[in-house]
């Protein structure tokens, strides 16, 4: 019995005394009618308690009926010499005792009992449990090794799918599509991309996926150990209990650099598989070797796309790159920015100047010379930022 229990047992056992004491003997007008019921109050006092709280508290409750039988014996001018050698007087008192004794003792026994079979229900129940789990991961064993057989009937397919989606030497729309087949083929429902600075030291954001709000556009990286490794492994990894990191994390690596990163921040819970991740890691490696041939071909193509050693797009390409962010605002709700200036007054190679160190590495610039207008394609850019960058940019054109 805890501490708790025993103290209400005894404030119980006391009020219980006094009302019975004071309702069947204070206040009667026949105080010793009281000695002599045939049905003794206190009795019935005491087997209660003893049902109630066990023969501890009985034995308590007794005690408190035995004094107050004697209290009363005595105020109605009785001899206490009597009241021992008289047993229609003291086997009041061997009833209290022994009810006590009896009802306490059956208390204690049923408790006990009680308690035993809990306890067996509670052991039943958690083994129970045990092999609810055990079944449940049998389940899914099963069903996971189902799904590598029926997988492996069309898996050359699915591979010549992902080969076939990134045959294109358009590097952003690779980049693209690398959220449409992580999407497809382990189930990701939270993907971002991110670019590595020429410096190695920040992460900016170029695509994300999935989440419910904007994700952060810049992170720098010796705040996070897990881009850490990245940068210095050059290994895709699964993280585990990492605050600010994916589930899985890729690097996209040209020249034995990191150049970007794929991320899952989350994935449907039946995929968080060692399966999933050796998917991902295919993935990563193709999409790897599809942006280095992108890049390369784009690289060559650079005079045709770009103003002569500037980083200033043609208007025309421009444009083509303008749209690729629209349709991934269609496709993943991914907000970006465009700016337009007027720059009829300067030369191409004045205005290339001026925004040296004025924009990240992922922003874009174009020059539609028939109107004079610059145009600057901010990615991945949430409108709240369009006043910031907008007065930066008007400063150095003034």
């Amino acid at each position: 019995m805890n501490n708790r229990k025993a103290v209400f047992g005894i404030i119980e056992s006391v009020l219980l005394t006094l009302i019975v004491c004071f309702i069947f003997f204070y206040i009667n007008p026949i105080r010793e009618n009281f000695l002599f019921m045939n049905i003794q109050p206190l009795l019935i006092v005491v087997v209660a308690i003893s049902l109630r709280y066990g023969n501890y508290i009985g034995m308590f409750s007794a005690l408190l009926a035995i004094l107050a039988y004697m209290y009363a014996y005595h105020s109605v001018g009785r001899d206490l010499y009597l009241f021992a050698i008289d047993f229609s007087y003291y086997k009041f008192l061997l009833m209290f005792f022994l009810s006590a004794v009896i009802f306490g003792r059956f208390k204690d026994d049923y408790d006990f009992k009680a308690n035993n079979k809990k306890l067996e229900y509670d052991n039943l129940l958690a083994s129970y449990d045990e092999l609810h789990d055990g079944y449940e991961k049998l389940k899914f064993i099963k069903e996971e090794l189902a799904k590598r057989v029926v997988g492996a009937e069309y898996s050359i397919v699915s591979l010549y799918e992902i080969a076939s989606s990134l045959e294109t030497h358009n590097s952003e729309e690779i980049y693209t599509e690398v959220i449409n087949l992580l999407n497809k083929y382990i189930k990701a429902t939270e993907i971002s991309i991110y670019t590595v600075d020429k410096s190695g030291k920040y992460l900016r954001l170029k695509i994300q996926h999935g989440h419910d709000e904007l994700i952060p556009t810049s992170i720098e990286v010796e705040n996070l150990e897990c881009y850490q490794r990245i940068i210095k492994t050059l290994k895709p990894a699964k993280i585990i209990d990492e605050e600010g990191c994916p589930l899985l994390v890729g690097p996209i690596i040209r020249n034995g650099k990191v150049i970007a990163v794929v991320n899952i921040d989350a994935l449907e819970f039946e995929m968080v598989t060692d399966y999933s991740f050796n998917i991902f890691k295919v993935i990563v490696d193709w999409v790897t070797k599809a942006l280095i041939q992108a890049y390369e071909v784009e690289e060559m193509k650079k005079d045709r796309n770009y103003f002569k050693n500037t980083k200033i797009m043609k208007y025309e390409n421009f444009l083509n790159r303008l749209q690729e962010e629209k349709d991934r605002k269609e496709k993943f709700g991914l907000e970006y920015s465009v700016l337009e200036y007027d720059v009829a007054n300067l030369t191409v190679d004045e205005i290339d100047e001026r925004l040296k160190n004025e924009l990240r590495e992922v922003d874009v610039v174009g020059i539609d010379e028939e109107r004079g207008r610059l145009h600057i394609l901010l990615p991945a850019t949430s409108g709240k930022y369009y006043n910031i960058v907008d007065e930066r940019i008007k400063k150095i054109f003034d």
